[in-house]
């Protein structure tokens, strides 16, 4: 009897840990304000929390330049912003174990002036229209090709580029990476790739819990 009883002890310790433990499993709220470079508030600037959930949140800063998020507080946080012409960025990331302190009080967001990258995609000398462009932790670098092949991205002036993606589901994919092409990055010439034929592969994917995702099908290039 004993015996049972300890187990049972054990258990209902165990449940009441789990439930003590349940509040770091909610969402926490953040709170901001986004100034533009002159120091004016930002009003309808876009905010976007990639905290490694399915969806990224986004929402867009108000009249007074403030905006409100709730993120999981399981991960590490990067919360981008921009005007809403993209000409003015930033960028910070919150550690997961920082969150709940950085709730307390109200995030301030200086948005600095964006730089251009100007691209040309072409596919065996032609222009690829409406192929997707991103820059990597730069969420809202996402670009298309206008009908002409050209682009052009927005990303932090004073901030390195570290690798270019293109993909179109027809046409395939490219890429760019510093020191690993013979394109350099140069203010005012368009950076010029070229696009390569792809095969479809299926991807298993699993969300942050480990849970399974449905499969997707991704384009990797051909060697």
């Amino acid at each position: 009897m004993r015996f049972r009883s300890s187990i049972l002890f054990a258990l209902l310790l165990c449940c009441s840990t789990l439930c003590g433990q349940s509040p770091l499993a909610t969402d926490i709220t953040l709170t901001g304000k986004v100034w533009m470079a002159n120091g004016e508030p930002a009003v309808g600037a876009t905010i976007l929390c990639d905290d490694y959930s399915p969806e990224p949140v986004r929402v867009l800063t108000d009249e007074n330049g403030d905006f409100l998020l709730r993120v999981e507080g399981h991960w590490d946080t990067q919360i981008s912003a921009a005007s809403n012409d993209l000409r003015q960025q930033a960028a910070l990331r919150i550690s997961s174990a920082d969150l709940r302190s950085v709730q307390n009080e109200p995030i301030r967001i200086q948005l600095r002036d964006a730089r251009p990258i100007q691209l040309e995609i072409r596919k065996n000398g032609e222009p690829v229209a409406a192929a997707r462009i991103g820059i990597q932790n730069r969420p809202l670098s996402l670009t298309k090709t206008d009908s002409d092949g050209n682009a052009t991205a927005w990303v932090p002036a004073d901030e390195k580029v570290d690798r270019i993606w293109v993909f179109h589901p027809q046409e395939g994919v490219a890429a760019w990476e510093p020191g690993q092409s013979d394109h350099q990055l140069q203010d005012g010439v368009p950076l010029q790739l070229s696009m390569h034929s792809a095969n479809p592969h299926l991807i298993r994917m699993r969300d942050q819990f480990r849970d399974p995702v449905e499969g997707v099908t991704g384009m990797l290039p051909k060697t």
